[in-house]
């Protein structure tokens, strides 16, 4: 039996007396726990991993790459397929099938500054998230990669800046199945040299990773200290305000940054992208959110950033892509689609041209008839209200400057005749009344855009949830 007595905060048992510690004692035995549960929740954090990151291996405490940043493992010289090289659009399928290479002449070709991926897979469970992926991104380009929602391109990132681990056996990752390929980043693989690429690399991530409590300036400077500035290197005040000024946060450099909008923070994230002169530069969806005009501000940031760096751009705006893009890689459930200059896939995947006519609305139907008769082939897109759009074949692009000369002749016929451009007209060879364009007020030609050109090549894929 026990017993306890407070007037002398004793426990009796069986006739033997237990002191009980005092209140000093018992902090001090807390304390002394303290370094031990904290080397607990560390060594856990590491081995089990949620949401983002990547789960080490149990034994990683005794792994040479944990503390040097170097791999035991040494990467294969296997043969793989070479990335492709500017100035083709190729399909995914098709890149690098003219040429073979090993990973050690891959290697060196990436020394120049460029980033080379070379059959690069990542699967979780079941689902492959990236199959088989080769692509070369190079120094002094903006390289950008288009995706429906899991599509792969967060995935290609988090992968060469080693926010997750490329091979994973089923005990180190929960069960994630091993996969496979290489990467190199100015000639340093993502299996061996993670840690050196990271010092050499600047990332704009989808989510923001702020203090609530410092300010635009300050964040700036931490972000410099924290990514081993060099002293000679680290911004001086002068050269803070020029970076802020040139994403147009001068006026809220010593703003909180909980005060900042979430366009405003948005750019200071791709300031913060730039700091300490990196070589790689990744950029995910770096302008969600921004209004027009302060979209075009980091545009022109973006577009100086690439000089002598690589930059890896990920979005969902066609616009963008198009204004920014050297070369444009097209994923779609995990797969590279194809790959190459806006003008190359709007060539080889577009429709097209496209002519938009401005007609009088009861008159829509003739003038689309009109257009049938002269371009066969063509399709009509739109036609509702003043506007008629029809897309029209590249295998018409030789009649369709003598038919577009033919609508301008006919134009201005009908906009001397009484009443306007509404009458009919007997030009063009005998067509009737009511297949003429006398009731076109204008037209415009565009080529196809490049939204039609992902639509084409994702036709059929199911973005995620």
């Amino acid at each position: 039996w026990q017993a306890y007595n407070p007037d002398d905060q004793v426990w009796i048992d069986k006739g033997e007396q237990w002191y009980a510690p005092s209140p000093f004692w018992n902090c001090m035995i807390l304390l002394a726990m303290v370094p031990f549960y904290l080397v607990v929740a560390w060594y856990l954090a590491q081995v089990f991993s949620e949401g983002e990151g990547k789960a080490l291996p149990m034994w990683f405490p005794c792994s040479k790459r944990y503390w040097t940043g170097k791999s035991d493992k040494k990467v294969e010289n296997t043969v793989v397929q070479a990335p492709m090289l500017l100035g083709t659009a190729v399909p995914g399928d098709q890149i690098g099938d003219a040429v073979e290479d090993t990973v050690g002449k891959s290697r060196e070709a990436s020394r120049d500054g460029s980033v080379q991926c070379l059959k690069l897979s990542k699967a979780y469970h079941a689902q492959t998230a990236l199959q088989e992926l080769t692509l070369e991104m190079r120094r002094g380009e903006i390289s950008t990669l288009l995706g429906h929602n899991g599509a792969g391109k967060s995935t290609l990132i988090n992968l060469l800046t080693g926010i997750m681990s490329l091979i994973h056996s089923a005990s180190s990752n929960m069960g994630y199945p091993p996969t496979h390929g290489h990467a190199f980043v100015n000639g340093l693989s993502i299996a061996e040299d993670m840690a050196e690429i990271q010092k050499r690399m600047g990332i704009c991530p989808q989510d923001h990773i702020f203090f609530s409590e410092l300010t635009g300036r300050q964040h700036i400077e931490f972000w410099s200290l924290f990514r081993g500035v060099k002293a000679t290197d680290f911004p001086t005040s002068q050269e803070v305000d020029a970076l802020l000024a040139a994403v147009n946060l001068s006026f809220a450099a010593d703003r909180l940054v909980k005060q900042y909008s979430g366009g405003m923070q948005r750019k200071l994230c791709v300031a913060i992208a730039s700091i300490g002169r990196p070589e790689v530069i990744f950029l995910d969806e770096p302008t969600t959110g921004l209004d027009p005009v302060s979209r075009r501000q980091v545009w022109d940031f973006i577009q100086r950033l690439k000089k002598d760096r690589v930059v890896v751009l990920t979005t969902h705006s066609m616009e963008e892509a198009d204004c920014l893009s050297d070369r444009i890689g097209i994923l779609s459930s995990g797969r590279l689609k194809t790959v190459g200059t806006s003008l190359l896939l709007k060539n080889k995947y577009g429709s097209g041209f496209r002519l938009t006519f401005n007609v009088d609305p009861p008159q829509i139907r003739d003038v689309a008839t009109f257009v049938r008769e002269k371009l066969p082939g063509s399709q009509i897109l739109i036609a509702a209200g003043t506007n008629l759009s029809v897309a029209v074949p590249r295998s018409l692009a030789g009649i369709l400057p003598n038919f577009l000369r033919q609508v301008e002749r006919i134009m201005g016929e009908g906009a001397d005749k009484p009443g306007g451009v509404t009458g009919t007209s007997s030009s063009g060879g005998g067509q009737s009344a009511g297949s003429s364009p006398s009731a076109v007020l204008g037209y415009g030609i565009s080529n196809s855009t490049l939204e039609e050109v992902f639509m084409n090549l994702t036709a059929g894929e199911r973005p995620a949830s």
